[in-house]
């Protein structure tokens, strides 16, 4: 009870921000891709996606495949997962060939980012217990993320990159959310809940959360997610960190396709994967630019009068 009791009293329920240096050439972000099944097309069009970072052709005369050829960082930014509980085996065994993916990024020379979103759970958390006794799937935690990830956990990510500046990266829920859902937040992120959901037994905890975020999808959010309430909620996170503003913060969660300014900041959003297969390309020359990989499901952003040109 200590432990949740600590959590309840956090004072933002926000992710901690941590600096990671440096940040040279072009970069790839991609959030919300809501995985359910191994098998299913989203899936396989995700990991079609992983095997051409950082190995596109770049003779091919194909833009897309030029463009993911130069890339050598990957940030996973929350959500990839529609419910993962990374520190059971049983759900890395469940999505190793994803994993097997990101292995081969790091080997190609790709830095590979991931952060926790609002479906992701255990990635700083140790190993539990497991239905599955799969070799490969048995290394303890540091050892299997130092595999394919130079982080992975619950946080904001500080960056200075070579050309666009300075660089802050997080999935967004404690951002743009409810009222009271950071003290809710920082309860389920929490060890104390980490220890309680790692006691169910894995495949019916899997059933379970599926179920309950596709219910929760169709009800939707509960509340009206219009770009004044996003421009509020960034203002009040922005006011936490005033001796260190990022130029340019990029999220996911919202699902929402966003290009503004709050602040001085330059804000950047979706949309999710799920609904439109897209990533967002930072360039070596500092250019931001959405890419998608589906041109029947291509969206429009939300206008912002005050955005970028």
């Amino acid at each position: 009870m200590k432990a949740a009791k600590m959590a309840l009293r956090k004072k933002t329920g926000h992710a901690k921000r941590l600096g990671h240096g440096p940040l040279d050439g072009a970069c790839a972000f991609v959030s919300d891709v809501h995985l359910f099944d191994p098998d299913d097309e989203n899936t396989h069009r995700f990991l079609g996606f992983l095997r051409c970072v950082g190995v596109g052709d770049e003779h091919s005369g194909d833009d897309q495949a030029v463009a993911l050829a130069h890339v050598r960082t990957l940030f996973l930014v929350g959500d990839i997962f529609e419910f993962i509980d990374a520190s059971v085996t049983y759900f890395r065994d469940l999505w190793k060939d994803v994993f097997a993916e990101l292995a081969q990024a790091t080997k190609r020379g790709v830095r590979v980012f991931f952060i926790e979103g609002n479906h992701d759970f255990g990635f700083e958390h140790g190993v539990g217990s497991s239905s599955s006794a799969l070799v490969s799937s048995s290394l303890d935690q540091k050892s299997w993320k130092a595999m394919w990830s130079a982080y992975a956990g619950d946080a904001g990510l500080d960056f200075e990159h070579e050309t666009a500046g300075p660089l802050h990266v997080r999935h967004g829920d404690d951002v743009v959310s409810e009222p009271g859902y950071r003290v809710f937040r920082a309860f389920v992120k929490s060890s104390f809940a980490a220890r309680i959901l790692r006691c169910l037994p894995a495949a019916p905890a899997h059933r379970f959360f599926i179920g309950f975020a596709s219910v929760s999808r169709r009800a939707g959010s509960g509340y009206s997610l219009t770009l004044a309430k996003i421009r509020r909620d960034f203002s009040a996170f922005l006011a936490l960190h005033p001796e260190a503003p990022p130029g340019t913060v990029v999220i996911g969660h919202i699902h929402v396709y966003l290009d503004a300014v709050v602040d001085g900041t330059r804000v950047i959003a979706g949309p999710d994967w799920y609904t439109a297969p897209s990533y967002l390309l930072l360039r070596a020359d500092g250019v931001f630019e959405r890419v998608f990989l589906d041109p029947d499901r291509r969206l429009e952003p939300l206008v912002d009068p005050n955005g970028p040109s």
